[in-house]
């Protein structure tokens, strides 16, 4: 969280973050509000998202915990892959390089990055053994409605490159 954190104190408010966290079948909706669900809700421009089932980790293609995706004021994707070197890592890496290298020159230098996390959808949709920590998805849109990409989505039904023109 706190690569996501670094990227939104540089990104002078051009960015809106959703957080998406899955909730597994079976789990109460308190199961996401966990002290990671706290950290997201804390940070500027960021609203955390339950996700019953993974429905939404699925429409953007979101696999893996920590998956991040970036999409402009057209719409496109610009960025999809990881903003950490490694699963807990902090610090420098090519994800969090390629969305700042974004914002401040409208260039992206790498389209997508390896993600370091945990499957979202596995048997338990755990990562550990036994642990309680909900599996996230990030899911970032610049100078757009997250809103809008979802809604797209749904009538489309699939991750296009650019996502539809708007109606």
């Amino acid at each position: 969280m706190s690569e996501l954190s670094t990227i939104l104190a540089r990104s002078a408010g051009r960015v809106q973050a959703n957080v998406v966290f899955l909730r597994p079948p079976g789990e109460l909706e308190s199961w996401t509000h966990t002290a990671l669900w706290r950290t997201a809700s804390a940070l500027p421009q960021t609203s955390p998202i339950t996700d019953p089932e993974g429905r939404e980790a699925q429409l953007f293609q979101a696999f893996v915990s920590g998956e991040t995706l970036v999409y402009d004021s057209s719409g496109n994707l610009r960025f999809h892959g990881g903003i950490t070197d490694s699963r807990g890592h902090e610090g420098d890496n090519p994800g969090c390089s390629s969305i700042q290298a974004y914002l401040n020159t409208g260039k992206v230098p790498l389209g997508r990055t390896p993600v370091s996390g945990c499957p979202l959808f596995n048997d338990s949709m755990r990562c550990r053994s036994g642990s309680q920590e909900p599996a996230l998805a990030l899911l970032a849109a610049i100078d757009r409605e997250l809103a809008k990409v979802q809604e797209d989505l749904l009538k489309y039904g699939e991750l296009p490159s650019k996502a539809p023109a708007q109606r």
